[in-house]
C-alpha cells in the first residue's frame, strides 16, 4: 500500500499558553475529506501501524471525534493481533 499524503499545516504553541492550555487539528477549507480515509487504514508492511485522533474522522476537531477514533484504532489492533496469533 502506498499512500502520499499532502497537509499543509500550521504549528502553535498553545500548550505554554496561560489561557489555551491544548489544541485541536482541522482541515483547510477544500481539504480533500478522503484524507480522513486514507488516515484511518492500517499501514506498513503488515499493516501494523495504527492512527487515532480528530484528524482521523469527520467530523474532525472535537472530543468525541478523537474517543471514537480511539475505539476504532484500539478495534483494528485487537483484530490484527487476532489475525497474528498462532
Amino acid at each position: 500500500m502506498s499512500v502520499h499524503l499532502e497537509w499543509s499545516a500550521y504549528r502553535a504553541k498553545h500548550c505554554r499558553s496561560l489561557f489555551i492550555g491544548g489544541g485541536y487539528s482541522s482541515p483547510k477549507c477544500g481539504t480533500n475529506v478522503d484524507l480522513c480515509d486514507q488516515l484511518r487504514e492500517p499501514y506498513g508492511e503488515r499493516g501494523h501501524i495504527f492512527f487515532a485522533g480528530e484528524a482521523t474522522t469527520l467530523p474532525g476537531a472535537t472530543a468525541h471525534a478523537a474517543m471514537a477514533s480511539g475505539i476504532r484504532a484500539a478495534s483494528q489492533v485487537a483484530s490484527y493481533l487476532s489475525s497474528i496469533q498462532h
